[in-house]
């Protein structure tokens, strides 16, 4: 990657090995369902969840974010995240995708205000909509809403998030790929840097 090529980064949550191979699980019993073809489903390893988007940034600008996100998260202690229902993002009347709910914590509302200042510090769009946490599970490209079942279930019990990563998103020719730069832990209050 050059050094001088512009980023395209946001911050998220990492699954853990469980919870990703539980979403990977579902994702292939949605895609059985007779409408599953019309979904462009995401694939395991691009699962997250997003906690805010930023948009282009220059390479350079990188260790200051960090550092500024290590100082706004510092005292923000690990949580458990725990997945809930399936349903239409952002809403069954103007669905775009299919999502899982997260239920709520005070931790994470505290850590998506966090990562809001950090992107008004350093000029980024405002936010103008409410954090709603939810993970993707695929994007509907076709305008007709699918059924879903009542019926569905994820197997998996809540993981703890302990840090968050600043990834980068990459677009090839076929795909998304989101790339990690940086790991700011919500533990021990340091940042692990990418080798």
């Amino acid at each position: 990657m050059s050094t001088h090529e512009p980023l395209r980064v946001f911050f998220a949550i990492e699954l853990n090995a469980e919870l990703r191979c539980a979403l990977s699980q579902l994702i292939d019993e949605l895609r059985q369902e007779p409408w599953g073809h019309r979904i462009r489903w995401m694939y395991p390893e691009n699962l997250h969840v997003t906690l805010r988007f930023l948009g282009v940034a220059d390479p350079a600008l990188i260790p200051a974010l960090v550092e500024c996100t290590h100082q706004a998260t510092k005292k923000i202690a690990p949580f458990p995240l725990q997945l809930h229902n399936i349903r239409f993002s952002p809403s069954p009347t103007a669905p775009r995708a299919i999502a899982a709910d997260i239920i709520p914590t005070s931790e994470l509302f505290e850590l998506a205000n966090a990562l809001e200042e950090v992107a008004a510090n350093f000029g980024f769009t405002p936010e103008t909509k409410p954090y709603l946490p939810h993970l993707t599970l695929g994007r509907i490209v076709h305008h007709h809403a699918p059924n879903l079942r009542e019926d569905l279930k994820l197997n998996a019990g809540p993981m703890r998030v302990d840090e968050i990563v600043l990834f980068n998103s990459e677009k090839t020719e076929y795909s998304q790929t989101y790339v990690s730069l940086e790991y700011i832990s919500l533990e021990k209050a340091n940042v692990k840097v990418m080798e």
